[in-house]
C-alpha cells in the first residue's frame, strides 16, 4: 500500500509527488553530515538528546537500525540536504555538552636517578693514580665501605713539606714576640751612657764660651759652634733611648705578620692531609656495584668517575615540575609514573618537594618513591610523572570531537544549528583521556557536537568514509 497510494494522488499531487516518495524510500538512512559549511540533516531528536547526558548518536544512527521507521516510529524523514553526490556524505555520531567536574591533573618528565640516593656515580675528589679498586660488579657494598684508593705517596710528601714550613713560621713567631737578643739591650744601653756623657761634655762647653763672650774673649762663631754639638749630642741621645724601647718590647706589626705566617701554615698542612683523606673512596650508602669506569694504575680527576653504586630497594623518580605546579603538590600525593618508549607504569608517593631549590629556579625538583614497577623503572630510566591535584568544574566534550584546523591551527568542535555543523573555537584546559575540559565563549552545556567525523569535515576535497549499510 505505500507504494500504490501515491498513484492514487498524481491528480492532486503531480508526478513530484511520487518522485519525492522513490527517493524517500531508497535513501540512506544513516545520518550523515554534509563537509564544513552546508547544511546538516534535521535531528528530530535533538530535544530528547538535551535531557539524556549519556546520548552518544543522533537520530539520524539510530535510524540506521531500522530503514523502515524513524524516530518516533513513522516514515523516516531524516535524509541529508547536502548538494553533494552520495559518495561525499560524512557520517557522524554526536553528543551533548555537558558542565560537570573533572580531576585536574598536572605531568613533568624526570628520570630513576639521584633521588634519595638511589644511585651514585663516585669520583675521587682530588687527581691522582688508582692505586687499586677493591670491588667488582655485582658485589654488594655497606655504607661507609672503601671501593677504590688513590696513590698517596705525592699527598704524604705535600704534607710533609707543609709541616716544615708550619714549624719555621711558628720559630718566626717566637722570635718576633721575644724581642731583641740580650746582647743587643746591653749595647744600646752602653751607648746611651756614651750619648749622655757627650751631651754633658757639650753643655759644659757651651755655658764657658757663653762666660768667654761676655767678657769679649769668645766670638759669635764660637757660640754658634758649642750650640751646634749640644744639639748634636741631644739627638744621638734620643735615637738611642728609641732602639732600647723597640728591644724591651716588640714591634706590634712584626708580631702580627709573624702570627698571620703561622695560620697559613697551618692552612696549607691541613690542606696537604685532607687530600690524603680524599684518596679513599667509600660507599655513601648500601647498595650493589653496577659498574667499574677505570682499573688500577689509570690516572683520574674529580670529572671521571671510578665506581658506580645503585640502591636496590625504594627506587625515587625525580620530576622536574614548573614552579606554578610545584606549588600545588603537598607529600604523600600519589602519583603515576609511565616509563618512556613503553606501555609500563608505576604508582609512587610524593616524598618531597625541592626545599632547597631557590625560587629563581626554572623547574623544582619533585620526589616521588615508587612502589614496584618493574625493570622499566631502573636506575636511570626516563618517564613522566602525572599528578591529581584536584578537579574543577566546566564544560565537558569528548576528546574525539576536539579537531585543529590545519590551515589556522585553531583547536574547536563542530556544533549543530539548526540544519548545518559550524566550528566553534575552544581552548583545551585538561584532558581526561576520552573526555576534555574546555572553555570557549561560544559554546555552551546542552549543545550538540560531533564526537565521530569531526576530522572528515576538515576537509571537503577529501572523499569520506563510505557507510558500510548504504545501497
Amino acid at each position: 500500500m505505500n507504494r500504490i497510494f501515491p498513484l492514487l494522488l498524481i491528480g492532486a499531487f503531480g508526478l513530484s509527488a511520487i518522485t519525492g516518495c522513490g527517493r524517500d524510500h531508497d535513501a540512506d538512512h544513516r545520518q550523515s553530515a554534509p563537509h564544513q559549511g552546508a547544511k546538516a540533516a534535521p535531528d528530530p531528536d535533538r530535544t530528547a538528546a538535551r535531557t539524556d547526558p549519556d546520548a552518544k548518536t543522533n537520530a539520524g544512527s539510530a535510524a540506521a537500525t531500522d530503514p523502515d521507521k524513524g524516530p518516533a516510529g513513522g516514515t523516516q524523514s531524516n535524509t541529508t540536504t547536502s548538494n553533494e553526490p552520495a559518495a561525499n556524505a560524512v557520517p557522524v555520531a554526536t553528543s551533548i555538552v555537558r558542565f560537570a567536574a573533572v580531576p585536574v591533573t598536572i605531568t613533568a618528565t624526570g628520570t630513576v636517578i639521584g633521588g634519595a640516593n638511589s644511585e651514585a656515580s663516585l669520583a675521587f675528589p682530588e687527581a691522582g693514580r688508582v692505586a687499586h679498586v677493591d670491588v667488582t660488579v655485582g658485589e654488594r657494598v655497606a655504607a661507609g665501605q672503601t671501593v677504590a684508593q688513590l696513590d698517596i705517596g705525592p699527598f704524604a710528601a705535600d704534607a710533609a713539606q707543609m709541616r716544615a714550613a708550619l714549624a719555621a713560621a711558628q720559630a718566626n713567631y717566637t722570635k718576633a714576640a721575644a724581642g731583641a737578643r740580650p746582647q743587643l739591650v746591653a749595647q744600646t744601653n752602653a751607648q746611651i751612657q756614651g750619648a749622655k756623657m757627650q751631651l754633658a761634655v757639650a753643655q759644659r762647653n757651651s755655658a764657658r764660651q757663653q762666660q768667654l763672650l761676655r767678657l769679649g774673649i769668645a766670638s759669635q762663631v764660637d757660640i754658634d759652634t758649642a750650640k751646634t754639638a749640644v744639639a748634636t749630642a741631644q739627638s744621638q741621645l734620643q735615637v738611642y733611648q728609641q732602639q732600647q724601647s723597640a728591644q724591651v718590647q716588640p714591634f706590634g706589626p712584626d708580631v702580627a705578620a709573624a702570627r698571620a705566617g703561622v695560620a697559613q701554615a697551618q692552612a696549607a698542612l691541613a690542606a696537604a692531609q685532607q687530600k690524603i683523606m680524599y684518596a679513599t673512596l667509600a660507599a655513601p650508602f648500601a647498595g650493589i656495584v653496577v659498574a667499574l669506569l677505570h682499573n688500577d694504575g689509570e690516572s683520574v680527576d674529580p670529572t671521571m668517575p671510578v665506581v658506580q653504586i645503585a640502591k636496590d630497594s625504594s627506587l625515587v623518580f625525580t620530576a622536574e615540575f614548573a614552579p606554578a605546579d610545584a606549588q600545588r603538590i603537598h607529600r604523600g600525593d600519589k602519583a603515576s609514573i609511565k616509563a618512556q618508549g613503553t606501555d609500563d607504569t608505576a604508582v609512587g608517593t610524593v616524598i618531597a618537594i625541592n626545599p632547597q631549590q631557590t625560587s629563581a629556579a626554572r623547574t623544582i625538583p619533585v620526589l616521588i618513591r615508587l612502589n614496584g614497577g618493574g625493570i622499566a623503572f631502573g636506575p636511570g630510566a626516563y618517564g613522566t610523572a602525572s599528578i591529581t591535584i584536584g578537579s574543577q568544574r566546566g564544560l565537558v566534550v569528548p576528546t574525539a570531537a576536539i579537531v585543529s584546523d590545519p590551515t589556522t591551527g585553531r583547536t574547536q568542535v563542530f556544533r549543530k544549528q539548526g540544519d548545518r555543523y559550524n566550528p566553534v573555537p575552544v581552548d583545551i584546559k585538561q584532558d581526561v583521556g576520552t573526555t576534555t575540559a574546555v572553555s570557549s565563549s561560544d559554546l555552551h552545556a546542552g549543545d550538540v557536537v560531533i564526537a565521530r567525523g569531526a576530522y572528515e569535515l576538515l576537509a571537503p576535497s577529501q572523499s569520506a568514509p563510505k557507510d558500510p549499510d548504504a545501497k
